[in-house]
C-alpha cells in the first residue's frame, strides 16, 4: 500500500522482467491479503501493551485506508466503524494527549513501530538500521535545548506559513499551543515553529552523555485517524451532520469549533482535511490526504505544487523511480510521468 501511495503503479519484482502492474490491482490485492488475515486474527478491546502487533482493528483500519485511497466511501465508512465500535479504543483528553508516543500506553493507539530504547538491543550503539531507538529519526523535528544541542538545524514551519496562517488558530488550539515551540532564525534555518511532539529525549549514559536517542515510538494508525477518515467518508455520501459530528470530536479536544462554521460539502470536505493537518501533523499522513483528495479540494497547490504538475496525467506528486538502479535488472519498468518529461529535476 506504502509504495502504491508514494510511486503509483508497481513492479512486483518478478523475474523475468514485467511491466509495471495497475496501482487498482496492487491494492485489491492487498484488500485480498487483508481480509484473509482479519480471520485469523482477534480484537484485542484496544489493550495499549499489544499496539505493536497486529489484530483485527489494524487491518480493518489498513482497508478503511485503502479504500478511502481508491475513493469507495461506502466501504470506507463500513471498515472505520468496525474500528470505532469494535476495537476498544478511545480518545486521550489533551491533558494526557502526549502518551500516545510514549509507546504502548495509549488508549488512542491502533498500531505503532516500536521505536523505543531497549537496553538489550545490541544495534543501539552502533545506530545502524536495525536498532530500534535511533536519534536522527524523530531528531528530524528537534534542536536546540530540546535534544541538548546535539542539532543546531532541524525541520521548522515557517513563521506566516501554512501552520500558523492557515491551519491552527494559534490562540485557542491546545494542540498548537502545547506542541509548538517558536524558534528564532538559527542554524541556517529560518524563524518559526518546532513540532515537539517527539521529545522525549536522554542518553544511554547521561553523565558521559554518549549513545543520545529519543524515547517515543512511531504511530502509524490511531483513533483519531479513523474518525477523521469516516467523518470523510460519511460527508462524500452527503451526510454531513455525521462528518461534522465526528470533526466535534478531534476539535472539541483542541479547544476549537471550526466544525460549526462549514455548511456545504466541499467547506465540510476542506475542514476535515484541515483537521487531519491540525491532528496528524508530523506523522507521515497528511500529504497522503492532500494527493487522495486533490480532485476536489486541489490543496496540493495551496501547499507550493505547481498546478500543472499535479493533474491527473501527469502525477507529479507520486515520487520518482530510481531509473539507473531499476532499470538494469527490469527493462519493461517506466518512469512517473512528470520524471520523465522533467528528467533534469
Amino acid at each position: 500500500m506504502y509504495v502504491s501511495r508514494t510511486f503509483n503503479d508497481v513492479d512486483y519484482g518478478h523475474i523475468p522482467p514485467i511491466a509495471r502492474s495497475d496501482e487498482d490491482k496492487v491494492l485489491d490485492t492487498c484488500l485480498i491479503d487483508l481480509r484473509s488475515a482479519a480471520g485469523y486474527l482477534d480484537y484485542t478491546d484496544g489493550n495499549p501493551s499489544l499496539t505493536t502487533r497486529a489484530n483485527k482493528a489494524t487491518v480493518y483500519a489498513i482497508m478503511a485506508q485503502i479504500f478511502a485511497w481508491q475513493h469507495q466511501y461506502d466501504s470506507t465508512h463500513i471498515y472505520c466503524q468496525k474500528v470505532i465500535q469494535q476495537g476498544g479504543y478511545s480518545l486521550e483528553s489533551m491533558d494526557n494527549y502526549a502518551n500516545i508516543w510514549k509507546g504502548k500506553v495509549s488508549s488512542e493507539s491502533i498500531f505503532e513501530l516500536p521505536m523505543k530504547y531497549n537496553a538489550d538491543d545490541p544495534n543501539f550503539k552502533s545506530q545502524n538500521d536495525w536498532a530500534e531507538a535511533k536519534f536522527d529519526f524523530f531528531g528530524t523535528f528537534l534542536k536546540g535545548d530540546l535534544v541538548d544541542n546535539k542539532n543546531t538545524s532541524c525541520w521548522v514551519a515557517p513563521s506566516g506559513g501554512i501552520v500558523d496562517n492557515t491551519l491552527f488558530d494559534t490562540t485557542k488550539d491546545l494542540r498548537f499551543r502545547r506542541f509548538f515551540r517558536k524558534v528564532a532564525a538559527s542554524g541556517g534555518d529560518q524563524a518559526g515553529y518546532l513540532l515537539t511532539k517527539y521529545t522525549d529525549f536522554n542518553y544511554q549514559n547521561p553523565d558521559a552523555k554518549t549513545n543520545a536517542y529519543i524515547d517515543n515510538d512511531l504511530v502509524l494508525i490511531r483513533l483519531a485517524d479513523i474518525y477523521l477518515l469516516d467523518a470523510e467518508a460519511l460527508a462524500h455520501q452527503n451526510d454531513l451532520a455525521g462528518a461534522k459530528d465526528n470533526l466535534e470530536k478531534t476539535e472539541s479536544r483542541a479547544g476549537i469549533d471550526s466544525y460549526k462554521d462549514v455548511q456545504t460539502k466541499n467547506d465540510v470536505l476542506t475542514e476535515i482535511l484541515k483537521e487531519r493537518g491540525r491532528e496528524l501533523i508530523g506523522e507521515g499522513i497528511w500529504y497522503y490526504d492532500l494527493i487522495r483528495t486533490e480532485p476536489e479540494l486541489h490543496w496540493l497547490e495551496r501547499v507550493g505544487y505547481p498546478a500543472d504538475r499535479v493533474l491527473p496525467q501527469n502525477k507529479g506528486y507520486y515520487w520518482p523511480l530510481n531509473m539507473n538502479t531499476l532499470f538494469p535488472y527490469d527493462n519493461l519498468l517506466t518512469q512517473n510521468p512528470w520524471w520523465s518529461a522533467n528528467a533534469d529535476r
